[in-house]
């Protein structure tokens, strides 16, 4: 789903999700090259610059498929 154009300084997302398996894409930053992912059941920020990730409120790219989590990713470099 496209959501549009947001703001040009964004430095953390955040969502719940309830994957069904442990390798699915939740969000494209920038159209292209800029996603958050589960592969194999860790969590990647691609194209992102220094990630930190969050797994319920932990620090961790662990994640569990049929469960509903809450993650966030926040990063150095500001993403539109």
């Amino acid at each position: 789903m496209d959501i549009g154009t947001g703001p040009s300084s964004v430095k953390s997302a955040s969502f719940w999700v309830y994957p069904e398996t442990t390798t699915e894409y939740f969000i494209n930053l920038t159209g292209t090259t800029d996603y958050i992912w589960v592969n194999g059941g860790a969590i990647t920020a691609t194209g992102l610059t220094s990630p930190t990730i969050y797994v319920d409120g932990a620090v961790s790219s662990a994640l569990a498929a049929n469960k509903w989590q809450h993650v966030a990713v926040t990063t150095d470099t500001a993403e539109n």
